[in-house]
């Protein structure tokens, strides 16, 4: 039995050093990332995300939890049911890509930009899931003021008028 504690042992130690090597990468890049357990629940929650969202996103957290923290509806502030969330829909196998969320923080509305996936083992075996969050607030903004002008004619030198 030595050896198998030993190896075990290793195999423990291994995973740790490549979960804080997991870490230290998603610290680095400075994005919003969370990544979540087969049920729902927050494993992991970068430092970005927890800026953005100005919620604990504490690890062990279920989605219950995240929902009633930060309200999630659609663009137009309709609520989503949770089966229409990002995250919960990489859960069961879509890849989810540019779906915006509204949620409030505070007392503000941010419209999210979602990214989301599913995570598996190398026999296919479903491991949880990670989503990427982008504060697309001020781009939606800007891309409503552009619609809501109107196309614009271009004259013959190249002027708006």
């Amino acid at each position: 039995m030595p050896l198998a504690d030993a190896l075990l042992g290793r195999a423990r130690k291994r995973r740790g050093d490549e979960h804080q090597l997991l870490a230290a990468v998603l610290e680095c890049v400075g994005v919003a990332v969370v990544a979540f357990g087969p049920d729902g629940r927050v494993t992991h929650a970068s430092a970005a995300t927890l800026a953005l969202v100005e919620s604990d996103c504490a690890v062990g957290s279920g989605p219950e939890a995240w929902i009633r923290a930060l309200l999630p509806r659609t663009p137009s502030g309709l609520p989503l049911a949770p089966e229409d969330l990002p995250p919960l829909r990489a859960l069961q196998g879509e890849v989810v890509s540019d779906f915006d969320v509204l949620v409030r923080i505070g007392a503000r509305e941010l419209l999210l930009g979602t990214r989301a996936r599913p995570v598996t083992d190398e026999k296919g075996r479903r491991l949880g899931a990670v989503a990427v969050l982008r504060d697309v607030t001020p781009q939606r903004r800007r891309e409503a003021e552009l619609r809501a002008a109107g196309p614009q004619r271009t004259g013959a030198d190249g002027s708006h008028t």
